[in-house]
């Protein structure tokens, strides 16, 4: 089974576990638009990563959401909603599109939500309004966060990267790096050091996707990753970051597995 047709199978169960009769169920399985389809002519000009970064998730989740393989829960869809400013019709329809409850007249808090939408209020003033009725907010305490795979997908395709480019530029061996696609090993730290070079990974990038794999961030204490900070915040080239190292005997990036 690909993976498309599992996520529609999880999806259908989740909708079955929910009560939802099977005259409903097939209704849904028959929609036609996809999520990205709501989504694009809303945005405009606006970029997948502007949008990520008010919606409150990261760059690499909003991808997953244009390729169609994350299936965002309802108040990520909610703070889009407020983001793009649509309407209540236009949230409904594309929270029935995610296969998400739509909003209810019978619940409290998605009545404060119905009236923000209908008065075109902003998330900061939605969530202040949200507050002020004892209910919880949108906007999340942390992130929602992609895989690694999410990660590096999204680079690769912001820097026009091939897969294999990036295996022969990382050193990364193809049976490594399929294991990382299918998430059935963890990366070495420093695999993961050499791609964030060589897909240029800004230092908060490289530092979250050290920690979503629960490896240790770069740190100032530990003189080796001080050069490699340096070297990714200066978009130094790899060969450059090696000589350096090498320069004050320590180990290098390409020389570490």
């Amino acid at each position: 089974m690909n993976n498309e047709k599992k996520q529609t199978t999880i999806l259908m169960i989740e909708r079955a576990n929910h009560g939802e009769s099977l005259s409903e169920m097939l209704k849904a399985i028959r929609q036609s638009r996809k999520l990205p389809q709501i989504l694009l002519p809303r945005m405009g000009g606006m970029s997948n990563e502007a949008l990520a970064d008010l919606a409150g998730c990261s760059r690499a989740y909003v991808y997953g959401i244009m390729k169609g393989v994350k299936h965002p829960e309802k108040d990520l869809l909610l703070r889009i909603a407020f983001v793009l400013g649509m309407n209540v019709e236009e949230t409904q329809e594309m929270l029935q599109t995610a296969h998400r409850a739509a909003l209810s007249a019978k619940d409290k808090r998605d009545i404060c939500l119905i009236f923000g939408l209908a008065n075109g209020l902003d998330l900061e003033t939605m969530d202040e309004v949200l507050a002020e009725q004892g209910q919880k907010p949108l906007y999340p305490d942390q992130k929602e966060e992609g895989n690694l795979w999410d990660m590096i997908s999204f680079h690769l395709e912001k820097s026009g990267m091939s897969d294999r480019e990036l295996l022969e530029a990382a050193q990364c061996a193809p049976g490594d790096f399929r294991d990382i696609v299918e998430e059935r090993s963890f990366p070495s730290r420093d695999l993961l050091l050499r791609m964030a070079v060589v897909l240029g990974m800004e230092l908060p990038e490289v530092q979250n996707m050290l920690k979503m794999e629960k490896l240790p961030a770069l740190s100032v204490k530990d003189e080796r990753d001080m050069y490699i900070m340096n070297g990714i915040a200066n978009r130094t080239d790899a060969k450059e970051i090696d000589r350096k190292l090498s320069e004050q005997g320590m180990q290098t990036l390409w020389a570490a597995d």
